[in-house]
């Protein structure tokens, strides 16, 4: 990986998505969008890719969690979410326990972005857009 290439916080569009829970794989990008359509929406523990389970008859593919020791994300990794609110009401987005901080959800028809730093353990919250009309 080039020095460019490790800054570029690559994007990740989950595309439009009703309520549920959006799976978040940092190692497909640093900037995830989601666009609400439903009321509610929340978005999993992001995790590091997947690898093959060597301890599984089945050969199934696991999630490697971004706290996990080799798997995770470098101090000081930013890491951007952008919400789109297309719900045509108010949106409620329920965060994983990794994020600290209180990101806001965007009015009817906004967009917010949200700004992470990884310390290691959790994503902190180190700021946040005001309501940015989509």
């Amino acid at each position: 990986m080039s020095t460019a290439e490790s800054f570029t916080p690559v994007l990740n569009d989950l595309g439009s998505v009703g309520a549920g829970t959006s799976l978040w794989d940092v190692s497909k990008g640093l900037y995830l969008r989601l666009t609400c359509t439903a009321s509610t929406r929340t978005i999993g523990t992001p995790f590091m890719g997947t690898h093959r389970d060597p301890n599984s008859p089945f050969g199934a593919d696991v999630q490697d969690p971004i706290t996990a020791v080799g798997t995770g994300l470098p101090v000081g990794t930013v890491v951007f979410v952008e919400v789109k609110n297309t719900s045509g009401g108010a949106v409620t987005v329920t965060w994983p326990a990794i994020v600290k901080g209180a990101p806001a959800n965007p009015a009817t028809a906004n967009r917010r972005i949200h700004m992470f730093v990884f310390d290691g353990t959790n994503l902190v919250l180190a700021n946040q857009a005001a309501d940015i009309a989509n």
